[in-house]
């Protein structure tokens, strides 16, 4: 049993789908000040340009997604992370059939 990711329990118990035309996501965790979904794009599939409200942390489980952000690409491969601040516009693009990445949200975050 792995103690490095606690999540592994979860992700062979759930069944995601990998869309190639949208992203799908499931809520892990949702209280107050913070918020963590997973989230799965398909290739090609895109997580049109939006912002957050509060900084997110972004871990990838699985696959490869392009992750667009101030002007710069940045690939990031399963078990990469990215701090990503608040009220900054960023997108994020699939690279291989199967993508994942948990994304975890919270007022308690420091910029």
């Amino acid at each position: 049993r792995s103690t490095l990711f606690p999540y592994t329990t979860l992700f062979r118990s759930v069944k995601f789908t990998y869309r190639t035309d949208k992203h799908t996501a499931l809520v892990i965790k949702s209280g107050e000040g913070i918020k963590q979904v997973a989230v799965a794009l398909g290739k090609g599939a895109v997580l049109r340009k939006h912002t957050t409200d509060v900084p997110a942390f972004l871990v990838m489980v699985k696959g490869e997604v392009r992750f667009l952000i101030n002007g710069e690409e940045v690939l990031l491969k399963a078990l990469d992370t990215y701090n990503i601040p608040a009220n900054v516009e960023h997108e994020l693009i699939g690279v291989q059939d199967e993508n994942l990445f948990i994304l975890t949200k919270s007022k308690y975050f420091q910029e």
